[in-house]
């Protein structure tokens, strides 16, 4: 009896019937998992009473970091093989030059704008590899 009723039911939604979907962006994934961890720290924060409530977010920021940089270093790592190796590290030095000079900011240091900035050069290392993978790989 639940059979012939769950088999409606998809039918009628089209569950049974959905294409697999797209796989996520490096974007959507890293503003996934911060959602996700600043969904999971929202009592935390409103309960917090000590100096360094900040930390709280600021993991968030760090575990979205981590969801980027463990994907370009995948990408790396395959463009260190390949024909675009000497490329990949010349960009990769130029790249760490802006991550040093965001994490040194004075202007930045301790503002939560400074956080955005780095997740946002993360994923131009990131956009950067890709493109660079996306053509050596032809």
């Amino acid at each position: 009896m639940l059979l012939p009723l769950a088999l409606t039911f998809c039918a009628a939604f089209g569950t049974a019937s959905r294409k697999k979907a797209p796989p996520l962006t490096i974007d959507a994934k890293a503003r996934a998992e911060f959602a996700l961890c600043y969904q999971q720290s929202i009592q935390a924060m409103k309960e917090c009473s000590f100096g360094g409530c900040g930390n709280i977010l600021g993991a968030c920021y760090e575990k979205e970091l981590g969801v980027i940089e463990a994907d370009t270093d995948t990408k790396l790592l395959r463009l260190q093989g390949g024909k675009c190796a000497e490329e990949a590290d010349s960009l990769e030095g130029i790249h760490l030059s802006l991550k040093e000079r965001i994490e040194k900011s004075r202007s930045l240091e301790s503002r939560w704008n400074g956080k955005d900035l780095q997740v946002e050069a993360a994923l131009l290392r990131n956009h950067t590899l890709k493109a660079l993978l996306e053509e050596c790989g032809k």
